[in-house]
């Protein structure tokens, strides 16, 4: 699976995704040029005043992923000539496009139907879906794993959010577009 920037926030669904990864639900691809368009994302959300994590969480992240999930890089190399073939408008999203063919995913998720035209991406190989589908269809596939997660991410952030509980997060997700996952999640019996 590889991610378009416009599915990696909210941070709670980076946070989710990663979480992902690491228990074996699916595996992550990314390339540098995805983390530098995240990290422009982030600075103009920032200086619009929207929450969005700080420079020095961003490269914390950032870092994180590079040094937990190195098997999932799709080097420059591999795919930043086929970047002009790839069907879309936006040079940054045939970018993403080439990198998910080069690396061979399955899945790229994304909120820009425009930028990702799924029928020609798919003809390439990766399926295009919105992360709401990906997410609702991974509770469906895996849900003991990933109520677990979800308990574990809330967890987590208890220590800069001390009220934060299941019900809240997933009313934040419901209000980002989340809304399948959501539901998924409230309908899934409670993990062992």
């Amino acid at each position: 699976m590889f991610p378009d920037t416009s599915v990696l926030f909210p941070m709670s669904v980076f946070d989710l995704l990663m979480r992902m990864t690491e228990i074996g639900v699916h595996e992550i691809l990314w390339s540098e040029d995805l983390l530098a368009e995240l990290e422009r994302v982030w600075e103009r959300e920032r200086a619009a005043g929207r929450r969005v994590p700080s420079a020095g969480a961003a490269q914390a992240a950032f870092a994180g992923v590079r040094a937990t999930f190195p098997d999932g890089e799709v080097l420059p190399a591999d795919y930043r000539h086929m970047a002009e073939q790839m069907p879309g408008d936006d040079p940054d999203d045939r970018l993403h496009t080439a990198a998910a063919v080069a690396g061979g995913a399955t899945h790229l998720l994304t909120n820009d139907d425009a930028g990702f035209p799924a029928d020609r991406i798919a003809e390439l190989g990766p399926i295009v879906l919105p992360p709401d589908a990906y997410l609702a269809a991974a509770v469906d596939q895996f849900p003991d794993d990933m109520t677990d997660i979800v308990r574990a991410m809330v967890e987590h952030r208890r220590r800069h959010e001390p009220d934060l509980d299941v019900d809240i997060l997933l009313r934040r997700w419901y209000r980002h577009g989340l809304t399948a996952l959501a539901r998924a999640l409230r309908h899934t019996p409670p993990a062992r």
